[in-house]
């Protein structure tokens, strides 16, 4: 019983992380669009909430 309830947070916490790592694997991707905005720093964050689809918008 402990066991399982243990697997199963380990598994949740895994699957947090790991999307936790493509959005800044995917922030790391697009560094050189994002540095040419004016404020970089609030595209980085905004990629980080929104993901693909905040990129999509800029050009």
């Amino acid at each position: 019983m402990h066991v399982l309830s243990f697997a199963e947070g380990a598994l949740a916490m895994l699957g947090l992380v790991a999307v936790l790592l493509a959005y800044i694997a995917e922030a790391m991707l697009f560094d050189r669009r994002i540095r040419s905005r004016p404020f970089p720093w609030l595209e980085r964050i905004q990629v980080l909430l929104f993901g693909i689809l905040h990129l999509r918008g800029t050009r």
